[in-house]
């Protein structure tokens, strides 16, 4: 028996491509890397107003639950959810707000609000640019490449996921300071497949135990060259189907 943790270990090493991981859900594959997801379109940022609506100037003393994040770039049109017949289109690219290059929480908040974008889109496109815009740990973008899709296969391939979103969340109000320059923030990941998926042009379903899986770890933050760089630590993923997670 291979524990998830292991699996974790050995699955980052492969040269794995988007679209295996497309073919693999059903062998348990997809749990091991899905530390590496998020939501493209967060919501309920409480926020002060200001001239330039770009600048997110919180008034808030609590952080907990699931992260939001508005600024995204929509210039290529209306955008088109996956369905059956086609992938995602014109998804929305995440742009760094002018907080992030700050020393504070809110700079923490929004990178983190970031990176769960920048996963989403991820998820859907295989797109890893936005990603390549903030620091994150090795360990946590060696499995990443099992979403990359640098190649146009999983177009040129017509494979996706019909309706797949991850939800990163904060478990505490406020990070723990560790250090003037470095925090750390509880988070969780609950990430949904959703109930489809297309392999070369093929609709299947994707079984109901292999459809949701929660993780759960430490995300710290440590602020230098005007950017906070992100580790993510991840304990065993559990899947969440047909109970909730001990």
């Amino acid at each position: 028996f291979i524990s998830q943790r292991e699996r974790f270990r050995v699955v980052t090493s492969l040269p794995c491509s988007r679209r295996r991981v497309l073919r693999t859900v059903g062998a348990g594959l997809f749990g091991t890397a899905a530390t590496t997801l998020i939501v493209a379109c967060s919501r309920n940022q409480q926020t002060h107003a200001t001239s330039d609506p770009s600048v997110s100037q919180y008034v808030r003393s609590d952080f907990s639950g699931e992260v939001a994040f508005e600024s995204f770039n929509t210039s290529a049109g209306s955008y088109v959810p996956a369905n059956a017949e086609h992938p995602a289109q014109n998804v929305p690219v995440p742009i760094k707000t002018e907080n992030m290059g700050k020393n504070s929480i809110a700079g923490f908040y929004d990178t983190i609000g970031y990176l769960n974008a920048a996963l989403n889109y991820l998820l859907a496109t295989g797109d890893t640019n936005p990603l390549e815009v903030i620091t994150i740990n090795p360990e946590f973008t060696k499995a990443l490449l099992l979403f990359t899709d640098e190649t146009g296969e999983s177009q040129a391939a017509k494979s996706w996921y019909v309706s797949p979103q991850a939800t990163l969340s904060l478990t505490s109000r406020m990070p723990t300071a560790v250090n003037d320059y470095r925090k750390d923030w509880r988070y969780t990941l609950d990430i949904s497949l959703g109930e489809q998926q297309v392999v070369n042009s093929q609709a299947s379903a994707i079984p109901a135990e292999q459809q949701k899986f929660h993780y759960a770890g430490t995300i710290q933050g440590t602020f230098e060259k005007e950017a906070w760089s992100l580790t993510l630590t991840v304990r065993d993923p559990q899947s969440t189907a047909g109970a909730s997670p001990s």
